[in-house]
């Protein structure tokens, strides 16, 4: 692993720590999957049609998620500043492609990751079990 990437994990882990028991060994079991992706303002990260699988901490800059109404209307759902977890969550349960967008609002650098790889290496950590339940619980959560 890179020490960008290292570094990027610790940081991470640093802010998960406030709410959560997860150990940085724990925590780092997802290194192997992650990887860091920059995005510039007005670009996407996921549209609709994409992997809802796509999931990311916003370890730098503005992000927001947000759906299409009928009438051409912006709904917006979230916005994942520095430290959130971004995720289209209900089409990444269903296993469905995205429905929904989340775009960068300013330059962004996240810490990128397919959920069900993530879930495939945690499977067996109870801490990540309980800090995924913590996120679902509060989807809003930023971690900063």
């Amino acid at each position: 692993m890179n020490d960008i990437l290292q570094d990027s994990l610790q940081k991470v882990h640093e802010k998960l720590s406030k709410f959560s028991d997860i150990s940085l060994d724990e925590f780092l079991a997802i290194s192997s999957i992650v990887r860091i992706e920059k995005i510039n303002a007005g670009e996407f990260f996921i549209q609709p049609g994409d992997s809802a699988l796509k999931v990311a901490f916003t370890l730098q800059g503005l992000a927001k998620t947000y759906y299409i109404l009928d009438n051409d209307k912006e709904l917006i759902s979230h916005f994942g500043i520095e430290g959130s977890f971004l995720g289209v969550y209900t089409d990444m349960l269903k296993k469905v492609p995205s429905t929904g967008y989340i775009e960068a609002v300013e330059p962004c650098t996240l810490l990128t990751m397919n959920y069900q790889e993530m879930l495939n290496v945690t499977k067996d950590k109870i801490a990540w079990a309980h800090l995924l339940r913590t996120f679902a619980a509060k989807s809003d959560l930023a971690i900063s």
